[in-house]
């Protein structure tokens, strides 16, 4: 398989660095960006992170994997000042074991045991005209839908101050970054917004997507949202959204958040119904069904409420109803379930810096009945010392070393965080699964420097 990190790179650079040279070349450069003229200005204006991490995973019977991460995060200007900025994300990852055995990825299927993404590489270039942001590069957009493109994204200014009308355009090439080769991949999308009322804020989007896929087949396929906001009182607002694609009803939902902060009192309502069995569509509006199969329609309710009780306590009670279509027919990760809970918490009590909380939960499935427990402890022992430890269960979880997944899985963790100057960051995970007579355990360390 042909590593698809390569042509995409280069593509991106150079949507980077062509507006980065047209502005330093030009007396417009020189007002937008000062600093680019200034080596020293550059470097100053240079911040982000890199982060150097080993994951260790074993699995009782199965062997273990033993993987190291490199982390890169760059960022050029200050977006609060300055009209054009620049982001770089990227990892590197190098497997350390020969034999892999259920611990393989799709990683492990190119030649080297080194592998690199570039997940984000873009500039912005701010208040040009009308326009008051244009994003050139690669880029996630996460306004309805999760999208990764290589392309454009144009914010239109608001073209008139009652109304609050607004237009949002963007175009590329999606990135799949484990497909080979892009060709005859294309995404546009465009969104308007307007604010016809006081405290109202409607927004229409339309996305088209072409996914050429060797392995799940073509698709072309077409997504409209139509999303309000309205905020009702100071205490109270209301989100609505509804989708349609191609042509037919894909989901609906409603949420509601009252909150009283005089009292310390939050209550929460939402209601998502999946309005039809999700089968074959492309990679971005159905990123997993090749491996888990269709995901049929349900209903699910949730009612949460959160009341704090004095200066150290509070308790969270909440309830979760998912009722699927067709007399109950399931799927992975898509179960009919009712599952009912209590959260005690605890603020720095009976210790400073101490946070804790313990929940009691009841799940009925159409099969059983269950009834458990979770904790969660964290300890701040000064401002760079923290560690925390927990338990939680999970009915159903998957399994993504199998592919599969595991019913009653208990899971027990650890971590510590530890701030060793401003700018040097350690932290240590462990985690270990019980399911299945089983145990799987994995320790995650980490070190961070941020600039």
């Amino acid at each position: 398989m042909e590593n698809n990190s390569v042509k995409p790179l280069f593509v991106a650079i150079a949507y980077c660095l062509l507006p980065i040279a047209f502005w330093q070349g030009t007396s417009v450069g020189q007002d937008i960006y000062p600093a680019l003229q200034d080596e020293t200005n550059l470097l100053s204006n240079l911040h982000g992170y890199i982060r150097t991490r080993h994951r260790f995973r074993s699995l009782a019977g199965n062997g273990t994997d033993n993987d190291f991460y490199q982390y890169l995060n760059l960022r050029l200007g200050d977006e609060r000042k300055d009209k054009l900025t620049a982001n770089l994300y990227g990892t590197l990852r190098e497997n350390l074991e020969k034999e892999r055995g259920v611990f393989a990825s799709i990683d492990d299927t190119y030649q080297k045991t080194l592998t690199g993404r570039l997940y984000e590489l873009y500039a912005d270039i701010r208040d040009v005209g009308i326009i008051d942001t244009t994003r050139i590069g690669r880029q996630y957009l996460y306004d309805v839908e999760p999208l990764h493109f290589d392309g454009a994204k144009l914010d239109f200014k608001e073209l008139s101050a009652q109304g609050g009308l607004r237009f949002i355009a963007y175009g590329g090439v999606p990135v799949h970054l484990f497909e080979s080769q892009p060709d005859g991949d294309f995404i546009a999308g465009a969104a308007s917004e307007v604010k016809p009322l006081d405290g109202t804020r409607v927004r229409l989007d339309y996305i088209h997507v072409n996914d050429d896929n060797k392995t799940i087949g073509n698709h072309e396929d077409n997504l409209y949202v139509l999303s309000a906001w309205q905020y009702v009182a100071q205490w109270w607002d209301v989100f609505g959204r509804y989708s349609l694609i191609n042509g037919e009803g894909r989901d609906a939902q409603v949420r509601s958040i009252w909150s009283f902060p005089d009292i310390d009192l939050d209550v929460r309502f939402s209601y998502f119904r999946q309005l039809k069995t999700l089968n074959d569509f492309s990679i971005e509006f159905d990123e997993y069904f090749f491996l888990l199969g269709s995901y049929f329609a349900f209903s699910q309710y949730t009612f949460d409420v959160y009341k704090g009780i004095g200066k150290y306590l509070g308790v969270d009670l909440g309830v979760s109803i998912r009722d699927m279509d067709n007399n109950g027919r399931e799927g992975a990760f898509n179960h009919e379930f009712n599952r009912y809970y209590a959260t005690l918490l605890t603020y720095d009590y009976p210790f400073k810096g101490t946070s804790f909380s313990i929940t009691g939960e009841e799940d009925h499935t159409s099969n059983d009945t269950v009834r458990t427990f979770g904790v969660d402890a964290k300890q701040a022992l000064n401002k760079r010392l923290s560690f925390g430890i927990g338990t939680y269960y999970a009915l159903y979880k998957f399994d993504f070393l199998t592919d599969t997944e595991h019913d009653n899985v208990r899971t027990v963790y650890s971590n510590m965080k530890w701030k060793l100057s401003k700018r040097w960051e350690a932290a240590v995970d462990y985690e270990v699964e019980f399911f299945d007579a089983k145990t799987y355990h994995v320790v995650d360390t980490s070190l961070k420097f941020t600039f």
